[in-house]
C-alpha cells in the first residue's frame, strides 16, 4: 500500500486511472523477470498500529461503501480510513489479476489481502495457467514481513537478483537479517528502492551486508517468519 500511495494522483479522477497507474509502475519491472505484489491485511478489528496510521491525519474520514473503476476519488478523506483502504486492495488485486497476461514470459505473483476466502492465498499467474502459491500464504498482517517469505522464494526459484520496492527500515533491517539465508539460496544481488521522486535511490544490500553482516549474526530478532 505504501508504492500505491506514492502515485501521483492528480489528473486521476478515478479509481480505474488509478489502478491503471499502478498496474503500469509493476510493468516495468515485469519486463526483466517475476513481479510479486504484497498486501497488508487489515482486519476489522482495532490493530496496535491503527494509531501509528492515523498519525499526521488531518481530515476526518469518509467510508466508501464500494470501490469501482468509475469512482471518483477525494484522497485525504480516503487514506485515513481502514475500510476504504482495505476496498482499493481488493479493487487492485482484482485489476491486476484481471489485465496479466496469461502469455507472460514471467509469473505474475499477487499477495494475500485477507486471511479468508478468494483473497485468502497467493495466486501465481503465467504461460497460460493460473496456480495458488500455499507456501507463500501467511497469517502476519504485515507485508513488511512477508516480503522476506517473497525473496526467499525468489532465491528458491534460481532467480539471483532481486528488488525490493520499499522505503521502511524496517524492511531493509529484516532483509538484512535473513541475507545469509537467501545466499545459500544463491541469490547474489538484493536490492531495494527507496525514497521517492528525484531522491529515489536502489540500494544494494548484498554490499551492504558485506560491510555489516557480523552485526547481525549475533542478533536476536523475533520476526515470527521462518525461513529455511
Amino acid at each position: 500500500m505504501a508504492n500505491v500511495r506514492r502515485i501521483k494522483s492528480i489528473g486521476l479522477s478515478n479509481f480505474q486511472s488509478f489502478a491503471t497507474s499502478s498496474f503500469a509502475m509493476m510493468a516495468v519491472y515485469h519486463r526483466h523477470g517475476r513481479c510479486d505484489n504484497m498486501f497488508d491485511m487489515y482486519s476489522e478489528s482495532p490493530s496496535v498500529k491503527d494509531s501509528e496510521r492515523m498519525r499526521g491525519v488531518t481530515r476526518k474520514p469518509v467510508d466508501l461503501c464500494i470501490v469501482e473503476p468509475h469512482t471518483t476519488k477525494d484522497m485525504d478523506t480516503f487514506w485515513p480510513s481502514k475500510l476504504d483502504k482495505s476496498l482499493l486492495k481488493k479493487f487492485i488485486y482484482s485489476h491486476i489479476k484481471s489485465n496479466t497476461p496469461l502469455e507472460n514470459q514471467y509469473p505474475t505473483v499477487i499477495g494475500q489481502i485477507a486471511n479468508e476466502g478468494q483473497y485468502g492465498h497467493c495466486v501465481s499467474i503465467c504461460d497460460e495457467t493460473e496456480e495458488p502459491c500455499p507456501h507463500l500464504t501467511s497469517a502476519l498482517d504485515e507485508a513488511d514481513l512477508r516480503v522476506l517469505l517473497h525473496v526467499d522464494d525468489w532465491a528458491k526459484n534460481e532467480y539471483t537478483k532481486c528488488i525490493v520496492l520499499s522505503s521502511d527500515t524496517d524492511v531493509i533491517v529484516a532483509l538484512l537479517y535473513h541475507m545469509q539465508t537467501f545466499a545459500k539460496h544463491d541469490l547474489q544481488e538484493l536490492w531495494v528502492r527507496a525514497g521517492v521522486g528525484d531522491k529515489t535511490r536502489y540500494l544494494p544490500l548484498h554490499n551492504l551486508y558485506k560491510t555489516l553482516g557480523h552485526q547481525f549474526r549475533g542478533v536476536t530478532l523475533r520476526l515470527y517468519v521462518t525461513l529455511v
